[in-house]
């Protein structure tokens, strides 16, 4: 999946990535995030934030495979969060 997909199935799928703090082709350090960005080289990393903003990233490859396991995290966090409400405060 392209990153221009992911935005696609982003809005398709309903998923309120504010409500679940995911961060779309950004790096930013905000707490209780996981985001997606792509850096220099053109690698694409998928990374997470603690609630004390300690930054980590969680896996690294070329665009295709990192949206697609980006979209499988964020589409599993958007169903619980609609099942069970805010779990992550």
């Amino acid at each position: 999946m392209k990153i221009e997909e992911l935005r696609k199935k982003i809005i398709e799928d309903n998923i309120n990535i504010k409500v679940i703090r995911a961060i779309v082709d950004e790096k930013i350090i905000l707490a209780n995030a996981t985001g997606c960005y792509s850096d220099d080289n053109n690698i694409w990393h998928i990374y997470s934030v603690g609630d004390r903003n300690n930054f980590r990233i969680v896996e690294s490859g070329d665009e295709e495979v990192i949206i697609q396991h980006f979209y499988e995290m964020i589409k599993s966090m958007n169903e619980t969060y609609k099942e069970y409400g805010d779990v992550w405060s």
